[in-house]
């Protein structure tokens, strides 16, 4: 028997997503898409002598569901020793801000963003990074002004999405997806990465006015195998908001199944889309093997999918509540907001 599930639809905050949705715009600047091959096998990953391009491009590769998280720690430990001897290059220095940002050092991040923007030529993907890092410390009105720096770098589409998106941080209204649909359907572009950025973009908007169906729409356009794990969980909210889990079952699974180290918001919407299902327990249980180990490491980067284990699969509302907090102290968006809101009403009812 089915458990009919909602996810409060205003509820767009978990930390991990927010971290990669305009980061999406970022790596389409760097390069063409690429193969995707998240997994590596098992194989020590060496960064001693790896080129900057093959740090880009496991970067870019650790917004996918596949991707094996253990690819990271190498590459952030030699850029670091590179840092610490002052001798970066733009590219390296680039890639060490979306990995301090990824590790919720919002203020090293910006350091690094600060050089690269005294520079000569200004980068657009340290702008699009900034902007990020700006919304992830609740302060969209600065994202917008970095938004806006962007003109004559990219596309009128880019800048469209990034300044709406930033808009819809400081005061959530319908016309900014009517505006960001009329964009749309005057500026297009051949990227599939801006495309799957945008419609990511229209559907955390539609999900903000309680249209999760439409938002489905806006995703579905594109194939599942090109999805970052920001616009799965776009998705899957939509989908649990219908009563869809079961499609995020069939959907998603196959690209989790075999990642040794699965993303902490893809087991965590298996799992919802499981308890909504009713049919096994299978990524419930794995989901309560990482909050486990989590709490036993003292891990605090993953706080939101913590609060929201908390409070919807083990239905403990005081460590919902306490990790809602242990979110906001580090990460200041408006989901993290609205999610911090959402448990301390429900704590205090």
């Amino acid at each position: 028997m089915k458990r009919a599930f909602q996810i409060k639809l205003t509820l767009t905050g978990l930390l991990t997503a927010a971290l990669i949705t305009l980061i999406g715009a970022v790596l389409i600047l760097i390069k063409p898409a690429q193969a995707h091959s998240g997994h590596f096998n098992d194989e020590t990953i060496n960064a001693a002598n790896m080129p900057i391009g093959k740090m880009e491009y496991w970067i870019n590769e650790s917004t996918r569901p596949e991707f094996d998280e253990r690819v990271l720690p190498p590459i952030m430990l030699k850029l670091a020793d590179v840092a610490e001897n002052g001798s970066l290059t733009p590219r390296q220095r680039l890639a060490y801000a979306r990995l301090l940002q990824h590790e919720h050092d919002f203020d090293g991040a910006n350091q690094q963003l600060d050089v690269l923007l005294n520079q000569p030529v200004v980068s657009a993907n340290a702008l699009l990074l900034k902007a990020n890092i700006a919304l992830n410390q609740g302060l969209p009105e600065l994202a917008v002004k970095q938004c806006l720096k962007l003109f004559g770098k990219v596309s009128s589409l880019v800048i469209g999405t990034c300044v709406l998106e930033a808009k819809m941080q400081v005061d959530p209204q319908a016309r900014y997806y009517e505006q960001l649909l009329k964009i749309t359907q005057q500026f297009t572009t051949d990227s599939t990465a801006v495309n799957i950025w945008v419609a990511e973009v229209l559907a955390d908007m539609a999900l903000y006015n309680n249209q999760p169906r439409q938002a489905i729409t806006h995703l579905e356009v594109h194939p599942f195998g090109d999805w970052p794990v920001s616009t799965w969980v776009a998705w899957s909210k939509a989908k649990l908001a219908v009563n869809q889990g079961q499609d995020i079952l069939n959907e998603l699974s196959p690209f989790v199944a075999f990642n040794p180290i699965p993303n902490d918001s893809m087991l965590l919407y298996l799992a919802l889309a499981e308890q909504q299902s009713g049919d096994s327990q299978h990524w419930q249980h794995k989901m309560a093997q990482r909050v486990k180990k989590r709490e036993q490491h003292k891990e605090t980067t993953h706080a939101a999918e913590m609060a929201q284990y908390y409070l919807h699969l083990a239905e403990r509302p005081q460590q919902a509540l306490r990790w809602a907090r242990i979110n906001w102290q580090q990460a200041r968006s408006l989901n993290d907001k609205l999610l911090l809101a959402q448990i301390e009403n429900l704590s205090a009812s």
